[in-house]
């Protein structure tokens, strides 16, 4: 019941602070204040910097996401995508459209430039 439904494509290069804006769309079951989304740069396993809010508490709703990315070394890196309960840090299994699923999912990689 919880959708992305909106992102703009991933630049080839990114630095200083990254902004990622999104659309979220909820389902009327989705319970209101019970779910992060989070945006994670990592490198390989290593989780390097990411951002995190709560999704909207309507049916839709707009976030921005901000990486600093000022003390991250220059280098290619995976975005990732994660859906959690906040209280308990549970992760949801996310779908994309193309069926992969996982409870964090690669959107892309970027290359951090200074």
């Amino acid at each position: 019941g919880i959708a992305l439904t909106g992102w703009p494509p991933l630049p080839a290069t990114v630095r200083g602070d990254w902004t990622i804006p999104t659309g979220w769309t909820l389902a009327a079951d989705v319970p209101p204040e019970t779910y992060s989304v989070a945006f994670h740069l990592m490198q390989g396993d290593t989780f390097i910097t990411g951002s995190d809010a709560g999704l909207p508490g309507r049916r839709f709703g707009l976030l921005a996401h901000t990486l600093a990315l000022a003390d991250v070394p220059p280098g290619t890196y995976g975005l990732h995508l994660v859906v959690y309960a906040w209280r308990s840090g549970a992760r949801l299994t996310l779908t994309r459209a193309d069926g992969t699923t996982g409870t964090s999912l690669l959107l892309g990689t970027v290359q951090v430039t200074r």
